[in-house]
């Protein structure tokens, strides 16, 4: 195996496999795990994370059972890949294992690298980072990059990507004041909560804890706006502020801790809540505690994903209309990368087994 570089082993493995995959020495598929770990020296634990790598750069199809990895591109494709230059997909550590995250940068990968074009996929704690511009600048350099695809930026580094004058793609994240700049797949979050929060309200709750990660301070101005305009007739703003707590939890066991006290600080009938692991998080908490969903808690999530359909009893949500496709951003790519502003994704509301009528 050749020399390695500072990178971590399983990176350096998936780049080794990208090599091949260019040279043509894997065609159709990945061989077995024999084979490969015969060829790049390494435990399976390492080829196992290495491959994970090659799937969401889009490089290799999702695992199957009993089936081998199918190579998503061609030799010919890859050996081409500086036609179209490089598309840099910038995505928060936080948000990067998440199925629709996953699924996002396989689409715009796949999509990219059809056409003939290279991708480097960076994972980065957006939030804590004090300098954006630097990496941004450093990454642009790094590789003739012709367009910049982010998941859930903050604001910071939606203005580092700016000043690269780069064409930009974004899933969510900051919308920013006046126009929008570049091309952002979003939902609009006083549209979203306002009707999530009027169909929680017209099922006899008032008082509705809205708990918003630390990270999107931008939205979460948003959601408190929805919730004055729906509840300032029935709440003082002192309890609404207190109803919308910024949580600055990142992982299970921070969530786990939090819990007990904002339930009982702010007493709420529901929750409406971002992301299905916050959900599994709060559920486990209540089986725990004794608390009965729906009977003693109502809980409504606003971004089911796939794992949504793991939780028991089935969660009333907010769904997309329609999910990122690769169509949208292959249009985009081949309308010549092109500034499309705001495209607004509808949510609608599918009823589940998670809120109880007090009403009734």
């Amino acid at each position: 195996m050749a020399k390695l570089n500072k990178k971590s082993l399983p990176q350096q493995v998936a780049d080794a496999m990208e090599q091949d995959i260019i040279k043509g020495v894997w065609k159709g598929t990945l061989p077995g795990y024999r084979i490969l770990l015969a060829r790049y020296e390494v435990s399976k634990v390492t080829c196992v994370r290495a491959i994970s790598l090659l799937e969401r750069k889009g490089l290799v199809s999702k695992a199957e059972p009993r089936k081998k990895r199918a190579i998503l591109v061609t030799p010919e494709i890859s050996q081409a890949m500086t036609d179209l230059g490089t598309l840099l997909i910038i995505v928060d550590i936080s948000e990067a294992y998440i199925v629709e995250s996953q699924e996002n940068i396989s689409v715009a990968s796949h999509v990219w690298r059809e056409r003939g074009g290279h991708v480097v996929v960076k994972e980065v704690d957006l939030t804590r980072n004090r300098a954006p511009n630097d990496l941004m600048k450093r990454w642009a350099s790094e590789n003739p990059v012709s367009a910049i695809f982010m998941i859930m930026p903050p604001r910071e580094w939606v203005l580092a990507a700016y000043e690269t004058e780069i064409p930009i793609f974004r899933i969510g994240g900051w919308l920013g004041e006046g126009d929008v700049k570049g091309t952002i797949l979003a939902y609009l979050a006083t549209d979203v909560w306002g009707d999530t929060l009027a169909y929680l309200r017209s099922m006899g709750h008032e008082r509705i804890l809205v708990p918003w990660k630390f990270s999107n301070k931008f939205v979460w101005q948003g959601v408190l706006d929805a919730y004055r305009a729906s509840h300032s007739d029935c709440l003082s703003l002192e309890e609404i502020e207190a109803l919308v707590p910024l949580v600055d939890h990142r992982n299970a066991e921070d969530w786990h801790q939090c819990w007990s006290g904002l339930l009982t600080r702010t007493q709420p009938t529901a929750v409406a809540i971002t992301k299905p692991l916050e959900a599994i998080s709060l559920m486990m908490f209540c089986a725990k505690a004794g608390i009965k969903v729906p009977d003693h808690l109502s809980i409504l999530l606003v971004n089911p994903s796939d794992l949504s359909l793991w939780i028991s009893p089935r969660l009333t949500s907010m769904e997309e209309e329609r999910h990122f496709s690769s169509g949208t951003f292959a249009k985009w790519v081949d309308g010549g990368l092109l500034d499309k502003g705001l495209i607004s994704v509808p949510k609608i509301l599918v009823e589940g087994e998670s809120v109880k009528n007090l009403n009734s």
